[in-house]
């Protein structure tokens, strides 16, 4: 994460970047029901999280 002055203002930008599970293979289904949805939005919540951890 980098912060930037601009004046008396500070902007953190952070570059968030989606990377597949390695779990799904070469199966093309697409799951779309409402937990596979909700787990898929509760990892990427988590998962960009984490950078802010270590700060």
């Amino acid at each position: 994460m980098r912060s930037i002055a601009a004046g008396d203002k500070v902007y953190n930008i952070a570059h968030l970047m989606y990377r597949a599970k390695g779990d799904g293979g070469d199966n093309k289904d697409n799951e779309f029901s409402r937990a596979a949805l909700e787990e898929h939005r509760a990892s990427g919540y988590e998962d960009a999280l984490m950078p802010l951890m270590l700060v």
